[in-house]
């Protein structure tokens, strides 16, 4: 019975390796899904808020290289002023 204080600790440390092992595998598992509930929630809430002149004729996610471009071509009116 003296060892099996022992075994317990091992057992602890084993269950926290696996969990820290598995800490770089969150982003890939976590970060897509979860931007697209953003964008689209984000989206709806603008909608319903603003109306459709809102939110344009955007898509509801994946637009961000849209959303880029009116950037860049904002910046450039605005530099022709």
């Amino acid at each position: 019975m003296k060892h099996a204080g022992v075994l317990i600790v091992l057992d602890m440390l084993t269950v926290l390796q696996l969990g820290l092992a598995a800490v770089p595998a969150l982003p890939y598992m976590f970060d897509k899904p979860v931007e697209h509930v953003v964008e689209w929630t984000f989206y709806q809430a603008f909608r319903a808020i603003g109306g459709e002149k809102a939110v344009g004729e955007r898509h509801a996610t994946g637009r961000k290289h849209e959303l880029q471009e009116e950037v860049k071509l904002a910046k450039e009116a605005k530099k022709d002023l």
